[in-house]
């Protein structure tokens, strides 16, 4: 079980730590009445507890945070979007085993 879990992010949050800040920050958009978002939750927690001395892991809700998704073209949950100096380099759509993204996310965290 993880010990570190993924703090919820709001869109305030987002435009300081994210954009403002250029942080490296991994953005969960996800939902509660959603059944694979409910799948994934746990791995988020995971990869927080993974990653936590590398970069932020958070999640967004995608209501709350309607017009954040659009600028960034998320449109389908869960998405996980890596935030890289303000900028998206890396999105992942739809359910996925942690080794997956902790894979495809490793080509990114390298070249950081």
């Amino acid at each position: 079980m993880p010990q570190r879990k993924a703090q919820t992010m709001s869109a305030q949050d987002f435009e300081t730590r994210v954009i403002a800040e250029g942080r490296l920050t991994l953005v969960c958009f996800l939902e509660d009445w959603s059944a694979p978002c409910k799948e994934i939750d746990h791995t988020v927690d995971t990869l927080c507890d993974a990653l936590s001395d590398r970069i932020e892991v958070c999640r967004m809700g995608l209501e709350e945070a309607s017009l954040i998704a659009v600028r960034y073209g998320i449109s389908s949950i869960p998405a996980l979007v890596l935030f890289s100096e303000g900028e998206p380099v890396q999105k992942l759509f739809g359910l996925r085993p942690f080794e997956d993204i902790m894979k495809t996310l490793a080509k990114q965290l390298d070249a950081e």
